[in-house]
Protein backbone atom coordinates (compact mmCIF):
# COMPACT_ATOMS: atom_id res chain seq x y z
CA UNK A 1 0.00 0.00 0.00
CA UNK A 2 1.13 3.81 -0.56
CA UNK A 3 0.29 6.73 1.64
CA UNK A 4 0.74 10.03 0.22
CA UNK A 5 0.03 13.32 2.63
CA UNK A 6 0.89 16.93 1.41
CA UNK A 7 -0.10 20.27 3.25
CA UNK A 8 0.77 21.19 6.75
CA UNK A 9 3.18 18.98 8.55
CA UNK A 10 2.71 16.84 5.86
CA UNK A 11 6.14 14.26 6.88
CA UNK A 12 4.37 13.87 10.63
CA UNK A 13 0.91 13.42 9.33
CA UNK A 14 2.29 10.79 7.24
CA UNK A 15 4.34 9.06 9.89
CA UNK A 16 1.25 8.94 12.20
CA UNK A 17 -0.78 7.62 9.11
CA UNK A 18 2.20 5.37 8.53
CA UNK A 19 1.84 3.80 12.43
CA UNK A 20 -1.68 2.60 11.77
CA UNK A 21 -0.83 -0.01 9.07
CA UNK A 22 -0.54 -3.46 11.07
CA UNK A 23 2.82 -5.06 10.73
CA UNK A 24 3.46 -7.37 7.54
CA UNK A 25 2.12 -5.06 5.33
CA UNK A 26 4.05 -3.22 3.45
CA UNK A 27 4.01 0.34 2.70
CA UNK A 28 5.34 2.20 -0.40
CA UNK A 29 8.61 4.28 0.22
CA UNK A 30 8.46 6.58 -2.90
CA UNK A 31 7.35 4.68 -6.51
CA UNK A 32 3.18 5.71 -5.82
CA UNK A 33 4.23 9.53 -5.36
CA UNK A 34 6.60 9.41 -8.21
CA UNK A 35 4.02 7.89 -10.33
CA UNK A 36 1.39 10.01 -9.04
CA UNK A 37 3.20 13.05 -9.46
CA UNK A 38 4.48 12.13 -13.43
CA UNK A 39 0.56 12.03 -13.95
CA UNK A 40 -0.21 15.73 -13.40
CA UNK A 41 -0.85 15.43 -9.86
CA UNK A 42 0.70 18.63 -8.56
CA UNK A 43 1.72 19.40 -4.95
CA UNK A 44 0.78 21.85 -2.15
CA UNK A 45 -1.33 23.82 -2.43
CA UNK A 46 -3.92 22.68 -5.15
CA UNK A 47 -5.84 19.52 -4.03
CA UNK A 48 -8.30 18.43 -6.47
CA UNK A 49 -10.68 15.70 -5.55
CA UNK A 50 -12.50 15.70 -8.69
CA UNK A 51 -12.68 12.87 -11.60
CA UNK A 52 -9.48 13.89 -12.69
CA UNK A 53 -7.55 13.06 -9.02
CA UNK A 54 -9.48 9.60 -9.43
CA UNK A 55 -8.12 8.62 -12.89
CA UNK A 56 -4.68 9.81 -11.87
CA UNK A 57 -4.53 7.68 -8.72
CA UNK A 58 -5.91 4.71 -10.26
CA UNK A 59 -3.04 4.71 -13.12
CA UNK A 60 -0.36 5.62 -10.46
CA UNK A 61 -1.64 2.47 -8.24
CA UNK A 62 -1.55 0.35 -11.63
CA UNK A 63 2.02 1.82 -12.17
CA UNK A 64 3.72 1.35 -9.06
CA UNK A 65 1.29 -2.18 -8.13
CA UNK A 66 0.11 -0.56 -5.22
CA UNK A 67 -2.98 -2.49 -3.98
CA UNK A 68 -4.58 0.47 -1.80
CA UNK A 69 -3.60 4.18 -1.66
CA UNK A 70 -4.58 6.95 1.32
CA UNK A 71 -4.21 10.57 -0.36
CA UNK A 72 -4.42 12.97 2.09
CA UNK A 73 -4.16 16.94 1.92
CA UNK A 74 -3.96 18.73 5.49
CA UNK A 75 -4.40 22.51 5.94
CA UNK A 76 -2.68 25.49 7.93
CA UNK A 77 -5.90 24.52 10.53
CA UNK A 78 -4.73 21.26 10.88
CA UNK A 79 -8.16 19.47 9.06
CA UNK A 80 -7.02 16.69 7.10
CA UNK A 81 -9.00 15.45 3.79
CA UNK A 82 -8.61 11.98 3.83
CA UNK A 83 -9.17 9.78 0.51
CA UNK A 84 -8.82 6.16 0.26
CA UNK A 85 -8.53 4.33 -2.39
CA UNK A 86 -8.56 0.82 -3.90
CA UNK A 87 -6.70 -0.87 -6.94
CA UNK A 88 -9.83 -1.32 -9.25
CA UNK A 89 -12.02 0.70 -8.09
CA UNK A 90 -13.88 4.22 -9.71
CA UNK A 91 -14.14 6.28 -6.65
CA UNK A 92 -12.66 6.62 -3.09
CA UNK A 93 -13.77 4.17 -0.49
CA UNK A 94 -13.11 6.73 1.90
CA UNK A 95 -13.73 10.44 1.45
CA UNK A 96 -13.53 12.21 5.04
CA UNK A 97 -12.53 15.03 6.70
CA UNK A 98 -10.43 15.11 9.97
CA UNK A 99 -9.80 17.53 12.45
CA UNK A 100 -6.07 16.19 13.77
CA UNK A 101 -6.09 18.94 16.60
CA UNK A 102 -3.18 21.70 17.62
CA UNK A 103 -1.05 19.67 18.27
CA UNK A 104 1.57 17.26 15.53
CA UNK A 105 1.68 13.48 16.64
CA UNK A 106 -0.39 13.68 19.77
CA UNK A 107 -2.52 11.06 20.83
CA UNK A 108 -5.93 12.80 19.81
CA UNK A 109 -4.35 13.02 16.20
CA UNK A 110 -3.50 9.40 16.28
CA UNK A 111 -7.05 8.27 17.44
CA UNK A 112 -8.79 10.52 14.99
CA UNK A 113 -6.48 8.94 12.31
CA UNK A 114 -7.32 5.55 13.40
CA UNK A 115 -11.02 6.17 13.63
CA UNK A 116 -11.40 6.96 9.80
CA UNK A 117 -8.83 4.34 8.61
CA UNK A 118 -8.36 1.66 10.88
CA UNK A 119 -11.10 -0.95 9.49
CA UNK A 120 -9.97 -0.02 5.33
CA UNK A 121 -6.08 -1.46 5.95
CA UNK A 122 -5.45 -4.63 5.13
CA UNK A 123 -4.39 -7.51 7.68
CA UNK A 124 -1.27 -9.21 7.22
CA UNK A 125 -3.19 -12.43 6.91
CA UNK A 126 -5.03 -11.04 3.75
CA UNK A 127 -1.54 -10.37 2.44
CA UNK A 128 0.15 -13.88 2.87
CA UNK A 129 -3.08 -15.01 1.20
CA UNK A 130 -2.12 -12.63 -1.85
CA UNK A 131 1.04 -13.59 -1.76
CA UNK A 132 0.52 -17.51 -2.67
CA UNK A 133 -0.88 -17.84 -5.86
CA UNK A 134 1.59 -15.27 -7.33
CA UNK A 135 4.15 -17.18 -5.58
CA UNK A 136 2.33 -20.44 -6.90
CA UNK A 137 2.56 -18.89 -10.27
CA UNK A 138 5.46 -17.45 -10.07
CA UNK A 139 7.15 -21.41 -9.45
CA UNK A 140 5.08 -22.80 -12.33
CA UNK A 141 6.39 -20.47 -14.85
CA UNK A 142 10.32 -21.48 -13.29
CA UNK A 143 9.52 -24.55 -13.94
CA UNK A 144 8.22 -24.43 -17.67
CA UNK A 145 11.54 -22.35 -18.67
CA UNK A 146 13.62 -25.11 -17.12
CA UNK A 147 11.68 -27.81 -19.06
CA UNK A 148 11.57 -26.11 -21.94
CA UNK A 149 11.44 -29.23 -24.55
CA UNK A 150 7.59 -29.66 -23.15
CA UNK A 151 5.91 -26.51 -23.97
CA UNK A 152 6.78 -25.68 -27.67
CA UNK A 153 4.27 -23.18 -27.61
CA UNK A 154 3.75 -21.13 -24.55
CA UNK A 155 0.40 -19.14 -24.11
CA UNK A 156 0.55 -15.76 -22.98
CA UNK A 157 0.00 -15.35 -18.84
CA UNK A 158 -3.45 -13.38 -18.74
CA UNK A 159 -3.54 -9.86 -17.31
CA UNK A 160 -4.25 -10.02 -13.88
CA UNK A 161 -7.24 -8.81 -13.22
CA UNK A 162 -6.55 -5.63 -10.99
CA UNK A 163 -3.92 -4.51 -13.50
CA UNK A 164 -5.95 -4.84 -16.46
CA UNK A 165 -8.96 -3.19 -14.78
CA UNK A 166 -9.04 0.56 -15.79
CA UNK A 167 -11.67 3.06 -14.26
CA UNK A 168 -15.15 2.75 -14.63
CA UNK A 169 -17.23 5.98 -15.70
CA UNK A 170 -17.32 8.96 -13.57
CA UNK A 171 -19.49 8.34 -11.04
CA UNK A 172 -21.95 11.00 -9.76
CA UNK A 173 -19.18 13.32 -8.19
CA UNK A 174 -18.55 12.64 -4.46
CA UNK A 175 -17.47 16.44 -4.19
CA UNK A 176 -19.61 19.81 -4.87
CA UNK A 177 -19.79 19.75 -8.37
CA UNK A 178 -18.44 22.00 -10.37
CA UNK A 179 -21.36 22.61 -13.10
CA UNK A 180 -25.28 21.77 -12.79
CA UNK A 181 -28.27 22.00 -15.68
CA UNK A 182 -31.45 21.31 -14.40
CA UNK A 183 -34.78 20.78 -16.15
CA UNK A 184 -38.06 20.83 -14.00
CA UNK A 185 -41.89 20.86 -14.80
CA UNK A 186 -44.87 21.24 -12.26
CA UNK A 187 -47.90 23.53 -11.07
CA UNK A 188 -47.12 28.01 -10.60
CA UNK A 189 -49.51 29.82 -8.31
CA UNK A 190 -50.18 33.78 -8.37
CA UNK A 191 -52.41 35.29 -5.27
CA UNK A 192 -52.69 39.13 -5.66
CA UNK A 193 -54.79 41.24 -3.13
CA UNK A 194 -55.37 44.71 -1.91
CA UNK A 195 -55.01 46.39 1.20
CA UNK A 196 -57.76 48.59 2.76
CA UNK A 197 -59.14 49.27 -1.49
CA UNK A 198 -60.70 51.93 -1.64
CA UNK A 199 -61.20 53.04 -5.02
CA UNK A 200 -63.67 50.56 -7.36
CA UNK A 201 -61.41 50.19 -10.18
CA UNK A 202 -58.71 47.90 -8.54
CA UNK A 203 -58.98 44.41 -9.32
CA UNK A 204 -57.79 41.66 -6.84
CA UNK A 205 -56.18 38.14 -9.04
CA UNK A 206 -56.01 34.34 -7.97
CA UNK A 207 -54.72 31.44 -10.32
CA UNK A 208 -53.86 27.98 -8.21
CA UNK A 209 -53.31 26.06 -11.70
CA UNK A 210 -51.37 27.53 -14.01
CA UNK A 211 -48.65 25.05 -15.86
CA UNK A 212 -44.72 26.26 -15.75
CA UNK A 213 -41.33 24.75 -16.70
CA UNK A 214 -38.27 26.27 -15.27
CA UNK A 215 -34.40 25.62 -16.52
CA UNK A 216 -31.87 26.63 -14.09
CA UNK A 217 -28.05 26.24 -14.30
CA UNK A 218 -24.95 26.83 -11.82
CA UNK A 219 -21.08 26.56 -13.00
CA UNK A 220 -17.64 27.35 -11.29
CA UNK A 221 -15.32 27.95 -14.24
CA UNK A 222 -12.45 28.16 -11.83
CA UNK A 223 -13.27 25.13 -9.66
CA UNK A 224 -9.96 23.64 -10.51
CA UNK A 225 -7.65 26.38 -9.78
CA UNK A 226 -6.00 26.67 -6.42
CA UNK A 227 -7.10 30.04 -5.58
CA UNK A 228 -10.20 31.08 -3.97
CA UNK A 229 -11.91 32.59 -6.88
CA UNK A 230 -12.85 28.22 -7.59
CA UNK A 231 -15.46 29.23 -5.46
CA UNK A 232 -16.61 31.99 -7.58
CA UNK A 233 -19.70 30.54 -9.64
CA UNK A 234 -22.17 32.05 -12.50
CA UNK A 235 -26.14 31.59 -11.54
CA UNK A 236 -29.28 31.90 -14.31
CA UNK A 237 -32.71 30.31 -14.73
CA UNK A 238 -35.55 30.93 -16.62
CA UNK A 239 -38.92 30.02 -15.67
CA UNK A 240 -42.19 30.31 -18.25
CA UNK A 241 -45.82 29.34 -17.80
CA UNK A 242 -47.50 27.30 -20.89
CA UNK A 243 -50.61 29.54 -22.52
CA UNK A 244 -53.58 30.00 -20.05
CA UNK A 245 -56.91 31.92 -20.53
CA UNK A 246 -57.87 33.31 -16.74
CA UNK A 247 -60.71 34.82 -14.86
CA UNK A 248 -60.41 38.15 -13.56
CA UNK A 249 -61.97 38.69 -9.90
CA UNK A 250 -65.50 41.28 -10.85
CA UNK A 251 -64.46 40.80 -14.33
CA UNK A 252 -67.80 39.41 -15.70
CA UNK A 253 -67.35 36.95 -18.15
CA UNK A 254 -64.00 38.08 -19.56
CA UNK A 255 -61.66 35.62 -19.93
CA UNK A 256 -58.27 36.98 -20.19
CA UNK A 257 -55.13 35.19 -21.78
CA UNK A 258 -52.21 35.16 -19.01
CA UNK A 259 -48.66 35.66 -19.82
CA UNK A 260 -46.16 34.52 -17.14
CA UNK A 261 -42.27 34.30 -16.90
CA UNK A 262 -39.23 35.39 -14.55
CA UNK A 263 -35.28 35.02 -14.99
CA UNK A 264 -32.33 35.68 -12.94
CA UNK A 265 -28.51 36.07 -13.95
CA UNK A 266 -26.02 36.49 -10.50
CA UNK A 267 -23.33 35.55 -8.73
CA UNK A 268 -22.46 33.08 -6.09
CA UNK A 269 -19.79 32.43 -3.65
CA UNK A 270 -19.81 28.71 -2.05
CA UNK A 271 -18.01 28.29 1.31
CA UNK A 272 -17.28 24.64 1.66
CA UNK A 273 -18.19 23.03 4.60
CA UNK A 274 -17.80 18.67 4.32
CA UNK A 275 -17.34 16.72 1.45
CA UNK A 276 -20.86 17.61 -0.65
CA UNK A 277 -21.69 20.52 1.63
CA UNK A 278 -21.47 24.65 1.27
CA UNK A 279 -22.87 27.71 2.38
CA UNK A 280 -23.64 30.22 -0.61
CA UNK A 281 -23.46 34.06 -0.56
CA UNK A 282 -25.29 35.32 -3.89
CA UNK A 283 -26.40 38.43 -5.39
CA UNK A 284 -28.35 38.35 -9.08
CA UNK A 285 -30.72 40.19 -11.17
CA UNK A 286 -34.17 38.99 -11.67
CA UNK A 287 -37.20 40.04 -13.70
CA UNK A 288 -40.73 38.90 -12.97
CA UNK A 289 -43.53 39.99 -15.45
CA UNK A 290 -46.98 38.66 -15.33
CA UNK A 291 -49.51 39.93 -17.92
CA UNK A 292 -52.41 40.26 -19.75
CA UNK A 293 -54.07 39.84 -23.23
CA UNK A 294 -56.91 40.65 -24.84
CA UNK A 295 -58.12 42.25 -21.53
CA UNK A 296 -60.60 44.81 -23.20
CA UNK A 297 -61.83 47.20 -20.53
CA UNK A 298 -60.24 45.08 -17.45
CA UNK A 299 -56.75 46.17 -19.00
CA UNK A 300 -56.80 49.24 -16.38
CA UNK A 301 -57.68 47.27 -13.02
CA UNK A 302 -56.17 43.93 -13.32
CA UNK A 303 -52.74 43.50 -11.99
CA UNK A 304 -50.30 43.34 -14.62
CA UNK A 305 -46.57 43.55 -13.20
CA UNK A 306 -43.03 43.63 -14.63
CA UNK A 307 -40.51 43.77 -11.03
CA UNK A 308 -36.92 43.91 -11.82
CA UNK A 309 -34.98 43.51 -8.98
CA UNK A 310 -31.56 42.83 -7.43
CA UNK A 311 -31.61 40.06 -4.83
CA UNK A 312 -28.76 39.57 -2.31
CA UNK A 313 -29.60 35.99 -0.65
CA UNK A 314 -27.70 33.20 1.24
CA UNK A 315 -27.91 29.36 0.97
CA UNK A 316 -27.40 25.96 1.70
CA UNK A 317 -26.28 22.97 -0.12
CA UNK A 318 -26.30 20.56 3.06
CA UNK A 319 -25.64 16.25 2.34
CA UNK A 320 -27.99 13.65 3.78
CA UNK A 321 -26.38 10.47 2.94
CA UNK A 322 -26.89 10.08 -0.98
CA UNK A 323 -29.23 12.32 -0.80
CA UNK A 324 -28.54 16.25 -1.02
CA UNK A 325 -31.12 19.30 0.38
CA UNK A 326 -31.29 22.54 -1.08
CA UNK A 327 -32.22 25.64 1.20
CA UNK A 328 -32.15 29.45 0.53
CA UNK A 329 -33.56 32.99 0.92
CA UNK A 330 -33.29 36.08 0.14
CA UNK A 331 -34.49 40.27 -0.20
CA UNK A 332 -35.35 42.22 -3.55
CA UNK A 333 -34.35 45.31 -3.74
CA UNK A 334 -37.34 46.56 -6.67
CA UNK A 335 -36.23 49.09 -8.67
CA UNK A 336 -39.50 48.50 -11.38
CA UNK A 337 -42.73 47.09 -10.75
CA UNK A 338 -44.99 47.21 -14.21
CA UNK A 339 -48.46 48.96 -14.35
CA UNK A 340 -49.54 48.13 -10.63
CA UNK A 341 -46.33 50.34 -9.33
CA UNK A 342 -47.26 53.38 -12.22
CA UNK A 343 -50.71 53.56 -10.61
CA UNK A 344 -49.17 54.32 -7.74
CA UNK A 345 -46.40 56.67 -8.22
CA UNK A 346 -45.40 57.07 -4.46
CA UNK A 347 -45.64 53.45 -3.53
CA UNK A 348 -42.95 51.79 -1.87
CA UNK A 349 -42.04 48.33 -3.09
CA UNK A 350 -40.32 45.31 -2.08
CA UNK A 351 -40.11 41.17 -1.66
CA UNK A 352 -38.68 38.38 -0.25
CA UNK A 353 -38.44 35.19 -1.59
CA UNK A 354 -37.32 31.51 0.22
CA UNK A 355 -36.70 27.94 -1.96
CA UNK A 356 -36.28 24.94 -0.61
CA UNK A 357 -35.98 21.18 -2.54
CA UNK A 358 -33.90 17.77 -2.53
CA UNK A 359 -31.74 15.82 -4.64
CA UNK A 360 -31.33 12.30 -5.43
CA UNK A 361 -28.46 10.18 -7.23
CA UNK A 362 -29.56 8.00 -9.65
CA UNK A 363 -27.46 5.05 -9.26
CA UNK A 364 -23.89 5.94 -10.53
CA UNK A 365 -24.82 8.29 -13.11
CA UNK A 366 -24.31 12.48 -13.31
CA UNK A 367 -28.09 12.04 -13.37
CA UNK A 368 -30.19 13.11 -10.28
CA UNK A 369 -34.07 13.54 -9.82
CA UNK A 370 -34.87 16.87 -8.10
CA UNK A 371 -38.03 18.40 -6.62
CA UNK A 372 -38.00 22.04 -5.44
CA UNK A 373 -40.99 24.63 -4.22
CA UNK A 374 -40.41 28.32 -4.19
CA UNK A 375 -42.08 31.12 -2.47
CA UNK A 376 -42.08 34.67 -3.69
CA UNK A 377 -43.72 37.95 -1.80
CA UNK A 378 -44.13 41.27 -3.03
CA UNK A 379 -45.48 43.71 -0.93
CA UNK A 380 -46.88 47.47 -1.33
CA UNK A 381 -47.07 50.56 0.64
CA UNK A 382 -49.50 52.77 -1.58
CA UNK A 383 -48.87 55.99 -0.05
CA UNK A 384 -52.02 57.15 -2.32
CA UNK A 385 -53.90 60.74 -1.04
CA UNK A 386 -57.35 60.29 -1.19
CA UNK A 387 -57.81 62.44 -4.79
CA UNK A 388 -56.03 59.85 -6.94
CA UNK A 389 -57.25 57.67 -9.07
CA UNK A 390 -56.07 54.67 -7.65
CA UNK A 391 -56.91 55.05 -4.05
CA UNK A 392 -55.69 51.77 -1.62
CA UNK A 393 -53.81 51.06 1.40
CA UNK A 394 -51.13 48.27 0.15
CA UNK A 395 -51.18 44.83 -1.59
CA UNK A 396 -49.84 41.69 -1.39
CA UNK A 397 -48.31 40.30 -4.38
CA UNK A 398 -47.47 36.15 -3.56
CA UNK A 399 -46.52 33.49 -6.28
CA UNK A 400 -45.79 30.12 -5.20
CA UNK A 401 -43.79 27.45 -7.78
CA UNK A 402 -43.84 23.44 -6.99
CA UNK A 403 -41.48 21.73 -9.43
CA UNK A 404 -40.35 18.21 -10.32
CA UNK A 405 -37.72 16.98 -12.17
CA UNK A 406 -33.66 16.26 -13.18
CA UNK A 407 -30.46 17.58 -13.17
CA UNK A 408 -27.03 17.17 -15.08
CA UNK A 409 -24.02 17.53 -12.33
CA UNK A 410 -20.78 16.98 -12.59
Amino acid sequence: MAVYVQGTDAKTVRKEIVKLVPEGVEVDASAFAKSLEERGFVKDPKFDTSKKLADRVAKAMTASKVDLAVVTRVNKNRVAHVLVFRRGASEAEVDETVELGKKSGSDAENAALAAKLGSVFPTPKAVEEKKKPAEAEEESEAEAEAEPEKNTTKAEPAPAADEAAEPEEAPHPSTLPAFAIGLGIGIGARDFDYENRVTPNLRPYSNWGIGVAELDAEGYPLAKDPGALKNLGLTGSFLIALPFKTEVEEGGSAKPKGSYLRYSLGLRYRIPLATRSALFVSAGFIEQTFNFKSAGSLADTIPAVKYRSIEPGLGARIAAGPAVVLVGAGYRFVFSGGKVKSRFPHASLGAIAAHLGAGLPLGKSHWEARLMTRYERYFYTMNASEDDEYVAGGALDQYFTFLGGVAYVF
